[in-house]
């Protein structure tokens, strides 16, 4: 049975032939077979693709394959914009380290393999990154798959373009205070697009009911609906800290903000109270609407830029409380 490798080396058999090829799409590549009653699926295991030099988009799959990818070389893929590899068994991202010109990669899709223990800083070098999906979701843990990242979001702080993130089952703990305005814009872009869903589907951290650690962090947007934009607001003195654009707002500004997000989650409250089913929704905008109101009424209250520690401090305790309040048992993500 033939390999995708050997499939590629006998379609394109030349340097020059191999030059002129811009997409790799194991699907596209099933569909053609498929249509020339060819119904073999290739073998996967290592794919050296360094002589596509002008490849800019690969898309490979286990379900269009026999066997999954294992190891993959793009060391001269200098155009390379998409890379999704989901759902194989590649134990090392050691690969990404060999792209000449990481500025160009806009999707990278990584979920669902089997990756050994690597810290999340070796996707600090791709900026323009809009979809990071690194994660292991439900289905690739019951089939054995495992992404062992781990680390902090402060290595992503100069990924100032992202729109979706996965980290679900991984070790990845901490700082959602770096993660970019374009995430949390995309996030209320998909809230107000999809009417009742969670914002969850823009950054997907489940733990799966298991001891990872990026628990830390789906428990810190839970309250929030996963609406990151709305954690920003709350968190007024750790944004200022992480981003120099949030330590020149005022205070007054930052309450402008509050009060506009503040009726926005109303709007959200009201549409979801017409909706039967929707208790888990319903406390979630109300904890939501809560901590910001809280946010906004310390702020007024402070004359200056900075919260005083005792504000902080209080503040986190009367937040702490609200989410005390039992959720509905039902519970989802």
């Amino acid at each position: 049975m033939a390999t995708l490798q050997e499939y590629l080396d006998n379609k394109y058999p030349t340097r020059e032939d191999k030059e002129k090829i811009e997409e790799i799409n194991s699907n596209k590549i099933y569909k053609e077979r498929k249509s020339q009653t060819i119904t073999k699926l290739l073998k996967g295991g290592k794919l050296d693709l360094r002589e596509f030099v002008n490849i800019k988009e690969v898309v490979l799959h286990e379900n269009n394959l026999k066997t999954p990818i294992t190891e993959l070389y793009l060391d001269a893929c200098a155009n390379l914009n998409k890379l999704c590899c989901q759902c194989n068994k590649l134990t090392s991202v050691d690969f990404l380290n060999h792209l000449s010109c990481p500025e160009k990669l806009k999707v990278l899709q990584l979920f669902n393999n089997n990756i050994e223990s690597t810290d999340i800083k070796i996707f600090s070098r791709f900026t323009n990154l809009e979809i990071l999906k690194i994660g292991t979701m439900e289905r690739g843990l019951n089939a054995g798959k495992y992404n062992k990242f781990y680390g902090s979001f402060q290595s992503w702080k100069n990924l100032t373009k992202l729109e979706s993130v996965c980290i679900e089952l991984t070790d990845v703990s901490e700082g959602l205070e770096y993660l970019p305005f374009s995430l949390a814009q995309s996030t209320k872009k998909w809230l107000e697009k999809s009417g009742m869903k969670s914002g969850y589907f823009k950054i997907e951290c489940s733990s799966h009911n298991t001891n990872a650690k990026c628990k830390s962090i789906q428990d810190a947007l839970r309250p929030y609906d996963y609406d990151l934009g709305a954690w920003q607001l709350a968190h007024p003195e750790l944004m200022r800290k992480a981003k120099l654009e949030f330590s020149a707002i005022s205070n007054n500004e930052w309450i402008q903000k509050l009060d506009e997000k503040i009726e926005e989650t109303q709007e959200k409250l009201e549409q979801a109270k017409s909706i039967e089913g929707k208790e888990k929704k319903i406390f979630r905008i109300k904890t939501t609407s809560n901590e910001l109101k809280l946010v906004r009424e310390v702020m007024e209250k402070s004359t200056q830029t900075d919260l005083t520690s005792k504000q902080i401090e209080e503040m986190e305790k009367v937040m702490e409380q609200l989410r005390q309040i039992q959720l509905p048992k039902k519970n989802t993500f």
